[in-house]
């Protein structure tokens, strides 16, 4: 053959310790006009179904604290979409999502953590400080929060129950 055997080991084990790399996160995204997806509440995976259903050729990144295991599974479920693991509210991280690039973002209220709608702000905040003309989709799990999620710069916000409709 054309590669020795070495060369084509050394392939492999580069190939290898890059999808280990993508399944715990830490790869840098190069794309750009990319969706972001930011948290990884109870609505996440209708969200990622409906936008892989709609394919509309925007490669999606999922930005959040997921366990290797729970990765794993998503992405090899989701086909195309990029995991950047870490906290959406930290910039260095949103940076590793290249967000300065991306064609726009959603963050998705967390119902297990206490304060999710301002936690949602904070994320909110973070992504507007890395590029405030970015296009931001926030969910508010609480009526009230969504003052405070415009107060933050979301673009659009929606209501938990208003979901399915925002999907469509």
């Amino acid at each position: 053959g054309l590669l020795g055997a070495g060369t084509t080991a050394t392939i492999a084990s580069i190939l290898v310790a890059r999808r280990i790399r993508e399944e715990r996160g830490l790869v840098e995204i190069r794309a750009s006009g990319h969706l972001i997806v930011c948290g990884w509440g109870q609505h996440a995976e209708r969200v990622l179904d409906s936008l892989t259903a709609a394919g509309r050729g925007t490669s999606i990144v999922l930005v959040g604290e997921l366990d290797v295991e729970a990765a794993s599974d998503l992405l090899a479920r989701y086909r195309g979409v990029r995991l950047v693991r870490g906290d959406p509210a930290v910039v260095a991280t949103l940076e590793r999502a290249n967000g300065r690039h991306a064609g726009g973002a959603i963050v998705l209220g967390d119902a297990s953590r206490p304060g999710a709608d301002e936690r949602t702000a904070l994320v909110t905040l973070a992504l507007k400080s890395v590029r405030p003309d970015l296009p931001v989709t926030a969910e508010a799990l609480d009526l009230k929060g969504e003052s405070h999620l415009r107060r933050a710069g979301a673009d659009e916000v929606v209501t938990s129950g208003e979901f399915n409709a925002f999907l469509l």
